[in-house]
């Protein structure tokens, strides 16, 4: 195991339905969390852990095994992504992934603009297997409706693929892989190599 030069940002990208929370999970499994709330708050936004590299923070929640993420912080973009530069800069590997913050492509060159290590790991799961997924966890929640238009998760992957373009252009490292490859391809961008 050799040491890093610095501490990591890993943004975990895909359509709804893809595996980012199961991705996310896979990633903190073996791992004591340390749930961060705000004051007055029963949900936390963040939770915290430690590796062999050093103190992790990855945002959103994962105790419930149907969905997580992001998506429940309501917080602004800009307070979402001052959170990911301040705790990168106090040593923190940062990771996050959500419906939400996929819309902060800018915010994402931004930080790698700003000197931060950014690493993106996107999901290619094709656009039924996204939707098999969305209509599995709602019925795990209780929720039976009608299962999203394939067009728009379609019209979602297209957008996805945009923005990784994007993130190549700008010499991000993208490792655009299947659910089964991701966890191994986090850890590889996040340089937990032990």
């Amino acid at each position: 195991w050799a040491p890093r030069v610095a501490d990591m940002i890993l943004s975990i990208q895909g359509a709804n339905g893809s595996g980012k929370s199961t991705v996310a999970r896979g990633l903190l499994e073996g791992f004591v969390l340390e749930p961060v709330a705000e004051p007055g708050e029963s949900l936390p936004y963040a939770q915290t852990f430690r590796t062999e590299a050093g103190p992790g923070v990855i945002l959103g929640r994962y105790t419930n095994p149907h969905g997580g993420g992001c998506d429940h912080i309501r917080w602004s973009m800009d307070r979402f992504f001052s959170y990911i530069k301040e705790q990168a800069r106090l040593g923190y590997d940062v990771i996050f992934e959500g419906l939400v913050v996929q819309h902060g492509a800018v915010r994402i060159l931004d930080l790698q603009r700003s000197g931060f290590l950014v690493s993106v790991v996107a999901l290619a799961t094709p656009a039924e297997v996204c939707i098999a997924s969305v209509v599995r966890r709602r019925e795990a929640k209780g929720i039976f409706k009608d299962p999203p238009p394939l067009a728009s998760t379609e019209s979602e992957i297209k957008g996805i693929s945009r923005r990784l373009e994007k993130f190549r252009a700008a010499k991000i490292p993208v490792y655009h892989v299947t659910r089964e490859e991701a966890v191994a391809k986090a850890k590889e961008a996040l340089q937990w190599n032990w």
